[in-house]
């Protein structure tokens, strides 16, 4: 039933990366600014990564 539904709705599918990487968002407690955004190892952005 899974299969005939995927089917249907024309979904693509492809393999993720099998390697992890690692995502630090930092800010100061009770500011306003901007979090710090930085990425480790395989991390992107989820947008670079389609």
């Amino acid at each position: 039933m899974v299969e005939k539904t995927i089917k249907e709705t024309d979904t693509k599918f492809w393999r993720a990366h099998l390697s992890s990487g690692m995502i630090r968002l930092r800010k100061k407690f009770g500011s306003r600014s901007d979090w710090d955004i930085e990425t480790f190892g395989t991390a992107c952005n989820l947008a670079d990564a389609l």
